[in-house]
């Protein structure tokens, strides 16, 4: 029973600053139903804020050696790990995500990540160029590219950001983020852990909203590069509005899972079933579709109602659970969409 609601402040310059926006949020767990949070969308005024606090720390950030940024990826990562039951109790609470099969191997990837571009950034090689002059000797640097925007989806709310942030800050980077409107949550958890370790003000902020934000971040002149992991309609749109700013995109879109006639069917079954039913089939790479030889499908749909039955849906508290809700309505209403449209075609329900 959730005692208390919370209301979610921007995270700006080492500081949470109420939003200024018009519009707020409430926050519905997909677990209990209640509303957990609200959080207000930033303003313009809020972004320019956000933007401000980021290139005012970039220099500094930069200026640091890759050891002493690795170092503190390094705190961030050994205090996720202390937190990490905690952090993922909220994740799984906010998102819907079974907290034993994937709550906790999410923070723990998460708590990883860290640690991997510590590491990597400690060893980023160069080029020594030949020169014409036997007298010169040419060496390229590396260099950040400045202030990041980086917005991020609602199936994996730490672990889909931390790929951006992880890297993003060990290379000498600042970050503004802006996650999905449906978990804003696990963000705001995750920008106390990485102050509470150390990290200096300013380096990765986080403001709140929809769309609209989005837009807001992804055209501000203080903006110099965009990070983006979501639908592709969406990161059709950001390409047009970023100009020519530079742009890391991961667009949604999967291919069919393919069944030959040779095929080892308990092992495609199991692939199929793994893809459809983990993190509730929230996923871009899901498996959406399967293209199976007519000479073996019948054999291939009793595996897959087979293998199915041992994922048992239900409270994402219970450790047994391997399937928790949908995260928003919005999801599970396409997904019943789809169902009735499969059938009015023809199709049957074998399960469910």
């Amino acid at each position: 029973m959730v005692t208390a609601v919370r209301t979610l402040d921007n995270f700006i310059g080492g500081s949470w600053v109420p939003a200024s926006g018009d519009r707020v949020r409430e926050i519905v767990s997909p677990v209990t139903g209640e509303t957990i949070a609200e959080a207000p969308d930033a303003s313009s005024a809020d972004v320019d804020g956000a933007v401000a606090a980021a290139r005012a720390a970039q220099p500094r950030w930069a200026a640091m050696s890759a050891w002493e940024r690795a170092d503190i990826c390094h705190a961030i990562a050994d205090l996720i790990v202390e937190r990490r039951e905690e952090f993922a109790r909220a994740l799984s609470l906010e998102q819907g995500k079974p907290y034993a099969a994937e709550a906790l191997p999410d923070i723990d990837e998460t708590a990883e990540n860290f640690r991997i571009a510590a590491e990597d950034v400690k060893r980023m090689e160069t080029a020594v160029i030949p020169s014409r002059d036997q007298n010169k000797r040419i060496f390229t640097f590396r260099k950040p590219n400045g202030v990041y925007a980086c917005i991020t989806p609602w199936n994996f709310p730490t672990l889909i950001p931390v790929e951006l942030i992880a890297p993003g800050i060990a290379a000498g980077n600042t970050i503004v983020m802006k996650p999905s409107e449906w978990t804003p949550v696990a963000m705001a958890n995750f920008m106390q852990i990485m102050a509470d370790a150390g990290l200096p003000a300013g380096v990765v902020n986080a403001v709140y909203g929809g769309g609209e934000v989005g837009e807001l971040l992804v055209t501000h002149p203080g903006i110099d590069c965009i990070g983006f992991v979501g639908s592709h309609g969406t990161a059709e749109r950001i390409v047009r509005a970023a100009g020519l700013k530079r742009s890391l995109i991961e667009a949604s879109g999967n291919g069919p899972v393919i069944v030959c006639e040779d095929a080892d069917l308990e092992r495609a079954a199991q692939g199929a079933v793994f893809g459809g039913f983990f993190c509730a089939g929230q996923v871009c790479c899901a498996t959406e579709r399967v293209l199976v030889h007519e000479r073996v499908h019948d054999r291939f749909l009793d595996e897959v109602v087979k293998a199915s039955a041992e994922w048992r849906l239900g409270d994402p508290f219970d450790p047994a659970t391997k399937v928790g809700p949908m995260n928003n309505e919005p999801t599970a209403h396409k997904m019943d969409t789809h169902v009735a449209d499969a059938v009015d075609k023809g199709a049957t329900v074998v399960l469910g």
